[in-house]
């Protein structure tokens, strides 16, 4: 996330790409980018989300967050297949924040 002293919209590097944040004063935009999927979040993106979460709820200059999803739909939920990919790796573990 970008400086919380900072003024104006900021995008923030993200380490994936299943979504982009934009920061505009006290109001962190999050929008789910996977509008092919019908922003179906991923195991890597559902880790990415939490992590931003956490670290907005951290940034005291933070006051609201708007999710939200690219293209003519919110989010489809947990994209299903990925999840399954991402286990057979071995990738899937318990996590907390």
């Amino acid at each position: 996330m970008s400086d919380p002293d900072s003024a104006g919209s900021t995008a923030a590097p993200l380490p994936t790409p299943g979504f982009a944040t934009v920061k505009d004063g006290a109001v962190l935009r999050v929008t789910i980018t996977q509008p092919k999927r019908k922003n179906a979040i991923d195991y890597d993106t559902m880790l990415a989300l939490g992590d931003a979460f956490h670290a907005a709820a951290e940034d005291s200059a933070v006051r609201v967050i708007v999710l939200t999803g690219e293209g003519g739909d919110f989010c489809s939920g947990a994209d299903l297949s990925a999840t399954a990919r991402a286990a057979r790796r071995g990738a899937v573990s318990a996590r907390t924040w």
